[in-house]
């Protein structure tokens, strides 16, 4: 199994090697304009992050599939989480995105400071709608949480791939498209001290899920710390299906009766948690990050913004359960087109 696993990282990373060659990778240097269009094909580049996932497979498949067959490009995602893919394949589906480990793989913990090794299973996935019209997809936790409530339907339409990560972005950041689709940083002060507000509620997120991490009852308990992010990651995408449990190509449904923890509950606890220990000066809590390394104020004492957006969030939720569930949604797929934002 080792063997195998190593073999298909050097594949992938013979590919990416060959796509810079032929110049449709970038080195991985994702620009506003995006890669150069491919004939037939397409390309599509971004970062990999819970914190940043260094040395990571990406893997590009055509339609809601992990299928060999549906490949359509696979790469390694450079130091600084950064992963550029072109393909040559026509693809009239939307596709989907899957980041697994290699044998040299680390993941930044923004709780510890540290970077960590992903255990065996870890991936995070994320689901473009229409490719013609995306240069740029980060994946991130919110982007797993839009694939896993999408489920997996080889059938699943660019509407519904769209009004999956629209669910999300209701109800977890409470209708805030823009920390949704914000460049992932590291949540440290010198960082953060030139990070846009959205850029800055996508830090506070991401280190709230490598706080969980820490904090929940079942994922400390494991045994390294990759394995307790895994077990945060896998905790928030099955919340998210809890909370939202189906989409279409009208709208997305929230459950009538609502799990006793949302992802929008899951992340505000713990952000709580995190602006109490910094208020009296714990160090050694659900944070322990250090020196360089440790978190920027906006983080610790919640300016950043997040708090309120997720009590928005929490609220569109029990809005929805409590009127049947259906949520709709005006057709479209703005969200994957928005590439100028960034």
């Amino acid at each position: 199994m080792k063997s195998k696993t190593v073999n298909l990282y050097l594949s992938a990373l013979a590919g990416a090697l060959l796509l810079t060659a032929c110049g449709g990778g970038g080195g991985g240097d994702v620009s506003s304009t995006g890669a150069p269009a491919v004939s037939a094909g397409g390309s599509i580049g971004g970062v990999v992050t819970k914190g940043i996932v260094a040395n990571a497979i990406v893997t590009a498949y055509c339609g809601n599939s992990e299928a060999t067959a549906d490949q359509l490009a696979a790469g390694v995602s450079d130091a600084a989480g950064r992963y550029s893919l072109s393909w040559t394949t026509a693809c009239a589906k939307p596709i989907k995105l899957v980041v697994t480990a290699g044998p040299t793989t680390t993941m930044a913990d923004e709780a510890t400071g540290t970077n960590v090794t992903p255990p065996a299973g870890f991936k995070l996935s994320a689901l473009v709608a229409d490719p013609d019209t995306t240069a740029i997809k980060n994946i991130t936790p919110l982007t797993d949480m839009a694939a896993a409530i999408a489920g997996t339907s080889a059938t699943l339409s660019k509407e519904a791939v769209s009004n999956a990560e629209t669910a999300i972005i209701n109800t977890v950041l409470g209708g805030d498209i823009g920390a949704y689709q914000a460049t992932p940083l590291a949540p440290t002060a010198a960082v953060m001290a030139s990070a846009s507000a959205d850029e800055n509620k996508l830090a506070t997120l991401l280190t709230a899920i490598s706080a969980f991490a820490q904090d929940d009852a079942i994922c400390k308990l494991q045994a390294t710390l990759g394995e307790q992010i895994k077990c945060a990651t896998d905790t928030f995408a099955a919340q998210a299906k809890a909370t939202v449990t189906g989409v279409s190509d009208t709208g997305y449904t929230v459950a009538t009766t609502l799990p006793a923890s949302t992802p929008a509950t899951m992340l505000a606890n713990t952000l709580t948690k995190i602006q109490a220990e910094s208020a009296s000066g714990t160090t050694s809590g659900i944070i322990t990050a250090t020196g360089p390394q440790a978190l920027s104020s906006s983080i610790t004492s919640g300016s950043s913004g997040s708090v309120a957006l997720l009590m928005s969030a929490q609220a569109s939720v029990l809005a929805a359960a409590n009127s049947g569930g259906f949520v709709p949604v005006a057709a479209t797929y703005g969200i994957q087109a928005a590439r100028d934002l960034f």
